[in-house]
């Protein structure tokens, strides 16, 4: 109780605002629908659920209404449904350009194989969530795919370099294929890279453009192969001017869009050493220079890039032990599984725990 004790007090001058809030199971992937509007899969290894949940009022209002330390647990089932396998990653369509109307749809990659399904969220006859379609790669592989939305139409997904294609969504057919590619690389996330997309090889850490614009996808690889046997992953910043690459072993490097060949930085963190795949990286979309990693213990990492300047090994400016401390048994292992920024709000995030936990806050930075 010590733990916890200290973080409570502690947690009155680190937090503007907290919101802490615990699923039947846990987290493994989620993504924003609206500002009020949240969209999860879980899973306890037995059952696969994907729920619409709708935010406290609180969260979603500009002002900061509430200070310090909040226990709010108002967030509500709006839809939901059951899965046959258990859910990696979730990508909402968002809205379209013409008519703005929300598509109701989100994109899914399941464990352990490289197809991508479409699901309808709830409408106004009916509140339970359905497949409607599935994606599949014309080179299947039993590794979870990587997915990048093109546009309200047409993704890249894949696993694999020799096995990445080009999805149309109301098809439901691949429209294109590294068909002449021979590389078979596993890939890390994918970043849209207008009209292009980024990629990284997990192992082996170098970058590779694809372009989806023909038949064939073209591939190029832009960076040498990294040393060692670390694995990878990337993330960019909303006017796609920065790419951030981070590895198991805590070091971040730094590159320009324009100018991938080149790094601007690399700096080493102190985090413990982290599982293949495991590392989520992102950066702040209210704030380029905020860097937030999870998913190498219980915790949430936020960085400041422009604290670094030629530091050799950076510390972060905020750690977020929520997860950890908000517990009645102490000696439970507890894995941060994913974090969101809330993009409403300045330097607000969104983090989820293997224990059902569900925190939403914005530090004192």
């Amino acid at each position: 109780m010590a733990l916890e004790d200290d973080w409570l007090f502690d947690s009155i001058r680190k937090y503007k605002t907290l919101y802490m809030y615990d699923l039947q199971k846990p987290v493994q992937a989620a993504d924003w629908l609206s500002s009020d509007r949240l969209v999860v899969a879980t899973s306890d290894r037995k059952k696969h659920e994907l729920l619409e949940l709708s935010l406290p009022a609180q969260i979603c209002v500009q002002e900061d209404i509430a200070n310090g330390l909040t226990k709010d647990r108002d967030f509500q089932l709006v839809n939901g449904g059951f899965t046959d396998s258990s859910i990696i990653s979730l990508n909402h369509l968002g809205q379209a350009v013409d008519t703005g109307r929300d598509y109701r749809k989100v994109l899914a990659c399941v464990r352990g194989d490289n197809s991508v399904e479409t699901w309808q969220l709830g409408s106004e006859v009916g509140n339970v969530i359905e497949k409607i379609g599935v994606l599949c790669n014309k080179n299947w592989t039993c590794h979870s795919a990587q997915l990048c939305v093109l546009d309200a139409h047409r993704l890249v997904f894949g696993s694999h370099l020799s096995s990445i294609s080009v999805g149309d969504i109301n098809t439901q057919q691949t429209v294109a294929d590294t068909r002449d590619c021979q590389e078979d690389i596993k890939i890390s996330n994918m970043l849209l890279h207008d009209p292009c997309v980024l990629t990284s090889a997990l192992v082996s850490g170098e970058l590779f453009v694809l372009d989806p614009r023909s038949r064939d996808i073209t591939v190029e690889q832009v960076t040498d192969t990294c040393p060692g046997r670390e694995t990878w992953t990337l993330c960019g910043d909303k006017s796609q001017t920065v790419v951030l690459q981070m590895c198991s072993s805590g070091v971040i490097r730094v590159r320009d869009f324009r100018n991938l060949k080149h790094c601007v930085n690399s700096v080493q963190t102190k985090l413990p050493q982290a599982e293949p795949g495991e590392i989520t990286l992102s950066i702040c979309p209210t704030n380029s220079n905020i860097v937030a990693v999870t998913g190498v213990d219980g915790c949430v990492q936020i960085y400041d890039r422009s604290k670094w300047g030629d530091t050799e090994f950076v510390t972060p400016v905020f750690v977020h032990q929520g997860h950890i401390a908000d517990r009645e048994d102490q000696s439970q292992v507890v894995l941060t599984s994913q974090h969101l920024w809330y993009q409403w709000k300045q330097e607000t995030m969104l983090s989820a725990a293997s224990d059902g936990s569900l925190h939403i806050f914005q530090p004192v930075l």
